[in-house]
């Protein structure tokens, strides 16, 4: 009798510690899944579906009429970001970029990337994976390998050095 309940205990036991086991390998299977939904559904509900990013004395015009035709198009569902509508506190622009909005728009005019805002949103969207949707103007010159080389001594990288981006996190989003 003593020998029979003692392994009906250590049945038992083992019985407990294979289910907590399934229920760890479980647990860690669905953590990821969920955290990827999550993340998934944050992005969906972005306040922004387009952030515009511009130099303001190149583009001001055509942002403007960007603005007006994206909120004209029954597609977009979700406010459209233009600094002198939305922008409410200077502080908060890289986080709107990097956690706020679905698509950078970057309208890329000759000096674009030698103003550090616009530099550091391009450096912002890439570090935090935001997609960028280019619109290049005659203008524009896309930089070169020496450009990039030097972006340091081309563009005052304040407001990245400010937010911790690094100078390789601004070479690899050019």
């Amino acid at each position: 009798g003593a020998a029979y309940a003692t392994q009906a205990r250590d049945v038992g036991l083992v019985g407990d510690v294979g289910a907590a086991v399934v229920f760890v390998a479980m647990l860690a299977t669905l953590v990821p899944i969920l955290r990827g939904c999550f993340l998934r559904l944050l992005k969906r509900t972005a306040t922004y579906q387009f952030f515009l990013s511009h130099h303001n004395a190149a583009a001001c015009a055509m942002t403007r009429l960007l603005k007006m035709q994206l909120q004209g198009n029954p597609k977009v569902k979700n406010d459209v970001f233009l600094d002198s509508d939305n922008l409410l506190d200077l502080d908060t622009l890289l986080d709107t970029v990097s956690h706020n909005c679905g698509v950078v728009v970057a309208l890329c005019t000759r000096d674009y990337l030698e103003r550090p805002w616009c530099l550091a949103e391009v450096v912002i969207s890439h570090a935090n994976k935001v997609p960028m949707f280019p619109i290049r103007f005659d203008s524009f010159e896309a930089p070169d390998k020496d450009w990039i080389a030097q972006v340091g001594d081309n563009v005052d990288l304040y407001v990245l050095t400010e937010k911790g981006l690094s100078l390789d996190a601004t070479e690899a989003a050019l």
